[in-house]
């Protein structure tokens, strides 16, 4: 199972490569202004994929929040982190768990990037560059989680803040729909 991921994402890495190599050779006949406006293009584009992707993550948790029910959303969420319930030896569970983090730092990580390359205005910058801050200390918040979750550390629900978790998901999914209003229009 595990060999079969990561064979899936060999293959979009070189998807992704050969991608970026047919866009490399088609601006070689453009002046340096064509190729901005281009470059600039295809950063919109994946800005855009990359925003769609994690709203589809967060949308359902956010709209259980403004219905002002996420708790039946927590308690299945609990329920998945208990690594107890996974199948199969335990080195397998905590690898899981450690791609899922990798795999959403690196999506984050190429929204924020893609986010401030690709949107110039200052009011919208200072927004991104706060909520960066924001998402940085929830993740250092989230370090003493993913140890209970591996195993590193004694687990317990309490190590979970939901508070902070809505907070989150609510500037998540604000910045996402204001930042795909902003590449739509700009």
């Amino acid at each position: 199972m595990v060999m079969q991921e990561l064979l899936c994402a060999c293959r979009i890495t070189f998807l992704f490569r050969d991608l970026i190599f047919a866009t490399v050779s088609m601006t070689v006949n453009m002046n340096i202004k064509e190729k901005e406006v281009f470059l600039l293009m295809w950063v919109k584009a994946w800005l855009f994929i990359l925003a769609l992707i994690i709203l589809t993550f967060y949308l359902y948790y956010f709209i259980q929040i403004i219905r002002g029910r996420p708790e039946k959303f927590e308690e299945m969420l609990m329920e998945g982190l208990a690594l107890t319930d996974i199948e199969g030896p335990e080195k397998t569970a905590r690898l899981s768990v450690y791609i899922v983090v990798g795999l959403s730092f690196i999506l984050e990580g190429g929204y924020f990037i893609l986010s401030l390359i690709s949107i110039n205005i200052i009011y919208y910058r200072l927004l991104t560059g706060l909520f960066i801050v924001f998402e940085f200390w929830h993740g250092f918040k989230m370090i003493p989680l993913i140890q209970g979750i591996t195993g590193h550390r004694e687990w317990g629900p309490e190590l979970l803040n939901w508070k902070i978790e809505r907070m989150s998901t609510r500037f998540f999914v604000i910045h996402i729909l204001i930042t795909l209003g902003l590449v739509l229009t700009t």
